[in-house]
């Protein structure tokens, strides 16, 4: 009997590891799947209920793996090793978190919701189990062309082919109407070429122009202006971006955009590359006592923050210093005395209107800009007209992602944004700069 359980116990282990073996087989088998799936105007549903299933069953052994704390074993809750992962099921792993497939399910979930309830879903999504995590919104900050055209950073098809296919419903609740085309090139290019003014920037602007940059794209150049009208905005609210991606479908062209990427074009070979080489500056400080800054450049950001204050008043934007900018409130009753900028942290509850034309037209009537940074998802206001400023901060070394001027003024206020819990009961964070928080 002995003998026989020990029989058992043998074959169960070696059809274990066979079919970890093949994780990596399953992986790819998902992908293509999942590219006949999204690869029409309508879902294929078998292949997409076969990739899930691969994917399931990928998912379930690559968490295991990553909970057991070890890159190259099956730990049990012992911590003892149950088998030894082969190179591609090292491979499987780091493919499922660096493709960013783990994504996938949260969107065919929403996806495979009635309109009612997506819209119900996303209304509350502040509190939802996951999609309170952001995880959808935070892929569409990485290159749009490195998406569109390396598969190794997402799978770019059934991502925007599900955006696009949910905003479809959305647009129904929305609009109560399919979307229908009426521009034409013309007008397509008349668009691209009529003037944006800073303060004139909001969600449906950048919509609008992003869409007549996809709509128009045939290689990198416009799909990268199409990106970075859109990355002007911090995108927090995925209900938001949904209802304004209804009225200008920038996920149908981008799902376009991907069942054609083989005939698109790299346009960028022609542009200066960004010289990273850089030789941080040592700091001059002042003698213990006093003020780094001249008593007019500590004027200036006296004044900076008092209009800021007065605006956010009025706006009814929830703000604070934060950071050094405090310290020297608390410290020295002003301005840190090493200071060189100032600190403002803004509620993410806020961050509609703080973003918003009417904030940044009375900005702009006060002498001053706006400039919001996707990768560090943070803001700078400066004045208008003023010198450039220096490069040696590292967010500031490649400043045409500053977006919408694509450089940034001296002196600024640096604004960030931080997110509080629903219950207002937990510890607050920052959405900007996270890894630095």
């Amino acid at each position: 009997m002995r003998s026989l359980y020990n029989g058992f116990l043998s074959l169960l282990v070696t059809a274990t590891c066979t079919a970890q073996v093949s994780m990596l087989s399953k992986l790819r088998r998902a992908q293509q799947l999942l590219d006949i799936a999204f690869f029409g105007d309508e879902v294929d549903q078998y292949s997409l209920a076969e990739s899930m299933q691969l994917l399931t069953e990928v998912s379930s052994f690559s968490t295991r793996v990553i909970r057991g704390g070890s890159s190259n074993a099956l730990v049990n809750e012992e911590g003892q090793i149950e088998y030894r992962l082969t190179e591609e099921d090292e491979e499987a792993v780091q493919a499922f978190l660096n493709e960013k497939v783990f994504m996938i399910g949260d969107l065919v979930a929403l996806f495979l919701m009635s309109r009612e309830s997506i819209e119900k879903t996303l209304a509350e999504e502040r509190t939802h189990p996951i999609y309170s995590q952001g995880r959808i919104l935070s892929i569409l900050r990485i290159s749009w062309w490195t998406a569109l055209t390396d598969n190794s950073s997402l799978w770019a098809l059934p991502y925007f082919g599900a955006l696009s296919m949910i905003s479809r419903r959305i647009r129904l609740g929305v609009l109560r109407e399919p979307f229908h085309d009426a521009t034409t090139p013309s007008s397509l290019f008349q668009e691209l070429v009529d003037p944006l003014a800073a303060w004139q920037y909001s969600h449906a602007a950048v919509f609008r122009k992003t869409y007549a940059c996809l709509a128009l794209a045939e290689g990198s150049a416009l799909i990268e202006a199409g990106e970075r009208y859109f990355k002007t905005m911090e995108h927090t609210s995925l209900r938001i971006l949904m209802e304004h991606a209804a009225k200008w479908p920038v996920f149908d062209l981008l799902h376009d955009l991907a069942r054609r990427a083989q005939t698109l074009r790299d346009e960028t070979s022609h542009r200066q590359p960004v010289n990273a080489e850089h030789f941080p500056v040592q700091p001059q400080l002042p003698p213990p006592g006093e003020q780094r800054l001249t008593a007019a450049q500590a004027l200036e950001f006296y004044r900076m923050v008092h209009i800021f204050s007065d605006l956010c008043n009025f706006f009814n934007i929830t703000w604070w210093v934060s950071h050094g900018t405090l310290i020297g409130a608390l410290r020295d009753g002003g301005l840190s005395r090493h200071a060189d900028d100032c600190d403002i942290d803004v509620s993410e509850d806020s961050l509609e209107i703080f973003q918003g034309p009417a904030m940044r037209g009375s900005l702009a009537r006060n002498g001053y800009e706006l400039s919001f940074d996707p990768r560090g998802r943070c803001f700078k206001i400066w004045p208008s007209g003023s010198h450039r400023a220096g490069t040696d901060d590292d967010q500031l070394r490649d400043q045409s992602w500053w977006l919408p001027q694509r450089w940034v003024g001296t002196p600024s206020l640096d604004v960030y944004i931080v997110r509080s819990s629903p219950d207002g009961l937990s510890d607050r964070y920052y959405i900007s700069n996270d890894e630095y928080h």
